[in-house]
Formats: structure tokens, C-alpha cells, sequence
């Protein structure tokens, strides 16, 4: 879950098909965000806070770096 805690920021969502951008501007609403998702973050405000929740302990080799790959691992696993 992603939570402008201040300030603003927009969120870029890609399923591997369609892309929708998200505008978080309000401390009380999140962004739910499930596995399988490429998402980017910006256009942050000045002073902007960006708050993450997550599920699991954060491990670097978990998460893919490249678009692309994204989208190779997405048409390989039938997930779109």
C-alpha cells in the first residue's frame, strides 16, 4: 500500500496490457497495490512523503528491475 503521508505524488501502474496512472494527495486514502504489478512513482510535490506498507520483509532479488523482463516474466506466466 503506497500513501501520500504529505504533499502528492502520482503512481504508474502497468498489469503488462494497460497502464492507469493514480494520484495520491490525501494522508487518509492508500494505493493497494497486488503482486504482479509494475508501478513507478512521480511528479512528487515539494516536500512530498511517500509511505509503503508492506506484506513481506523487503529482499532486493525479489523485485525486477526492467520493464521489459517485467513484461517477458508476465507473458510467461499467463498473469496478464
Amino acid at each position: 500500500v503506497l500513501i501520500a503521508a504529505a504533499g502528492s505524488f502520482e503512481v504508474i501502474c502497468y498489469d503488462g496490457t494497460a497502464e492507469l496512472t493514480y494520484s495520491l494527495n490525501q494522508p487518509n486514502k492508500g494505493l493497494h497495490i497486488p503482486p504482479g504489478i509494475w508501478c513507478s512513482e512521480a511528479a512528487f510535490s515539494g516536500g512530498a512523503i511517500c509511505l509503503v506498507l508492506a506484506s513481506e520483509e523487503y529482499l532486493e532479488s525479489d523485485y525486477i528491475r526492467c520493464r521489459e523482463e517485467f513484461v517477458n516474466w508476465k507473458s510467461s506466466t499467463n498473469e496478464v
